[in-house]
């Protein structure tokens, strides 16, 4: 039996449809790329974004479902090294008394955190090419190999818009994003205590907005501040205040900012119209495209430290726990279809998605940490390391008046 009008333009929009999706390839490894400049610091591929349109063919759910599966793991550690380095002893400063130190933070990701579980996200439209292939994939500290093949599953019209009877259609299919062959970040500090009453210090971060620079037509603004306080508790408990020893309570909060534009990186291909047949000429609308990163941590930490000459030794139980958000946002074209018999026949059709990608990831984690201090004058070098979720490191040196 022969196929009606109807189903014949079916087809030919659908095969159409087809060419314009291989032809502006989706492949996740760029727009996970992209958002690993923004975590990164990178180089960033403007032609990453050119391939956000196949990606969103998905979906915007299981789009956000992807990314959020691959990244997770870096908005842990980052958040885990921003809430590192905010003490290298339990002694407080006399009044006015104060410390400027430098440090640097290095942190490891597990090994669960550097893949995961395709079918474990129960995405809507994506699928596994073959579904008795290994589902794992790597996340951006796995390895620089590609994950499985997915394809993106629509209904069929030409079988009654019935999903999952069988006569489904992959429009089209990639391999998940290989990871970056780095499982560990290290972030810098740098930070201010200064010694008020009472065995009370206050510490500050600070970066003020900052504009980089990452090629002549663009650049990132990134900022940080965060306040912390530690209090010598020992001087309240009777039977102990008196004995050779220091120990002290810290809490901290941090914010740090991340943003950077990308005007027009991804327009309409020439001859596009919107579904309302207008041609989608005005490319002003596209110039708000941009990612943004934010990161919210907070800790509190008991602190002990023993002080023999020009050493001193310490150690810390703690609670870290952080908010990550990772935004690309602004309009972005996504190719949807075919036009019609009509004015605009045979033409591309696109739809506008506004802030497609929109991933805030949670961390939480006990800490232990460990280390040691070494005082000469008014210089001093500490190291440490930290035993949680996202095991780190942190050295410094630092300029110190009691």
């Amino acid at each position: 039996m022969g196929f009606s009008f109807e189903e014949k333009l079916f087809k030919i929009i659908y095969h159409r449809t087809q060419q314009i999706i291989m032809r502006n390839k989706f492949n996740v490894t760029k727009i996970i790329a992209l958002i690993s400049f923004g975590l990164l610091f990178g180089n960033l591929k403007l032609q990453a974004q050119a391939d956000v349109a196949t990606f969103l063919k998905a979906g915007l759910t299981d789009a956000n479902l992807l990314v959020k599966a691959y990244i997770t793991p870096f908005g842990n550690a980052f958040g885990a090294g921003i809430n590192s380095g905010w003490f290298n002893t339990a002694e407080s400063h006399k009044l006015a008394g104060f410390d400027l130190t430098v440090s640097i933070t290095g942190i490891m990701a597990p090994s669960e955190a550097r893949s995961f579980d395709f079918t474990s996200l129960n995405t809507g439209h994506l699928k596994l090419v073959n579904p008795a292939s290994d589902p794992m994939s790597p996340t951006i500290f796995g390895g620089k190999v590609d994950g499985p093949d997915v394809g993106v599953v629509v209904a069929n019209p030409l079988f009654g818009n019935n999903p999952g009877s069988g006569k489904d259609t992959m429009l089209t299919d990639f391999k998940l994003p290989m990871g970056t062959g780095f499982n560990f970040i290290a972030l810098p500090n740098l930070q201010l205590r200064v010694g008020l009453v009472k065995n009370t210090d206050i510490i500050i971060r600070y970066i003020p907005s900052t504009k980089i620079p990452f090629r002549p037509s663009m650049s990132g603004i990134v900022d940080l501040w965060g306040i912390g306080i530690m209090h010598d508790i020992k001087q309240w408990i009777h039977g102990i205040k008196l004995l050779p020893f220091d120990l002290s309570v810290q809490a901290a909060y941090s914010r740090f900012n991340f943003n950077v534009g990308f005007p027009r990186a991804l327009v309409p291909d020439s001859g596009a119209v919107y579904e309302n047949g207008n041609s989608a000429n005005d490319l002003t609308i596209y110039d708000n495209q941009g990612f943004d990163y934010t990161v919210t941590a907070y800790n509190l930490n008991a602190i002990i430290s023993k002080k023999i000459l020009i050493l001193t030794v310490y150690g810390a139980l703690g609670l870290d726990v952080s908010t990550s958000n990772i935004k690309i946002g602004g309009s972005f074209p996504v190719p949807v279809g075919m036009a019609g018999p009509g004015p605009n026949y045979g033409k591309e059709v696109i739809q506008d998605f506004v802030d497609p990608i929109n991933v805030q990831t949670n961390y939480a984690s006990a800490r232990i940490t460990l280390g040691v201090r070494f005082k000469t004058a008014i210089i001093t070098i500490h190291g440490d390391v930290s035993y949680s979720k996202y095991p780190s490191a942190n050295v410094g040196l630092g300029f110190c008046i009691r």
